[in-house]
């Protein structure tokens, strides 16, 4: 087998490793299965910081443990009040963000049943839950049952079925609400901080959200999919309708698949 040393040389990720060794326990494992270097036997109870513990179930929650915690792909400026968290999966993002900003409520939002509770866990056993809360449903442009698609596939990559699509006998049914409801319930007039990775799903809740309830979010972090979800819908229209909403893109980085992910910041308000 390829040593560290080789593989940190080909792929230049010495400064993501030295983060990792800083903030995973065990590293050394953790490290190598990430880099494919090694393997696991899931699950793997692991500890952060040495603060937080999270157990990982599969390489999929590695996947999102490492762009979380050791990418830094969600900036936190620790002084946000309000953080909203689309897309909940298993409660990482919702720790990170607990932890670096420790004044802030998080809302955090898991449709999958299975996937929630273990949301739940990461959040209870890390003494959060005064300041997290789990909703478990999923966001989407009108309230009601909806499914998740039942393809073989990590939880962090399952999506909504698309009006269009037939459901089928594997599909789970879910429920959901509209984003402007969850605010009106929870009397939330600004969001410090929102997350929104949904698996296409950013279009339909999105663009059927009013300019003036997206008036609410300083600051958008948003994963753009390219999958049967997000067909019919583009990118462009997409932001022009965040525009509306008073946000503006500060960054932008598209793959060659069609992944982007987008980062938008409310405009100053005219003097």
């Amino acid at each position: 087998m390829k040593n560290l040393t080789q593989y940190v040389r080909k792929i230049g990720r010495l400064p993501e490793i030295l983060t990792a060794a800083r903030s995973f326990e065990p590293a050394i494992p953790l490290t190598l299965a990430y880099l494919e270097a090694g393997s696991l036997a899931y699950p793997v109870d692991v500890r952060l910081h040495g603060r937080l513990r999270v157990r990982l179930m599969e390489p999929e929650d590695l996947k999102i443990l490492w762009h979380i915690f050791v990418r830094k792909c969600y900036e936190i400026a620790g002084d946000e009040r309000v953080i909203l968290d689309l897309g909940g999966n298993v409660g990482f993002f919702a720790l990170y963000a607990a932890m670096n900003a420790p004044h802030a409520r998080i809302f955090s939002a898991e449709p999958l049943p299975a996937t929630f509770n273990r949301l739940v866990e990461h959040v209870e056993w890390n003494r959060f839950s005064n300041r997290v809360t789990a909703l478990n449903y999923a966001i989407t442009g009108e309230a009601g049952q909806r499914y998740i698609g039942g393809e073989d596939v990590p939880t962090g990559q399952k999506r909504l079925v698309t009006r269009h699509q037939d459901v089928t006998a594997s599909d789970i049914p879910i429920q959901s609400r509209t984003l402007t409801s969850v605010l009106e319930e929870y009397n939330i007039d600004r969001i410090d901080m929102a997350k929104v990775d949904i698996e296409g799903s950013e279009f339909e809740v999105l663009l059927a959200t009013a300019p003036a309830v997206l008036n609410r979010i300083a600051r958008l972090d948003l994963e753009v999919h390219n999958n049967i979800t997000a067909k019919g819908y583009t990118l462009d229209g997409l932001i022009r309708h965040l525009h509306t909403g008073g946000l503006d893109v500060t960054s932008l980085e598209t793959d060659e698949e069609g992944f982007s992910q987008v980062r938008l910041v409310r405009k100053p308000a005219p003097r």
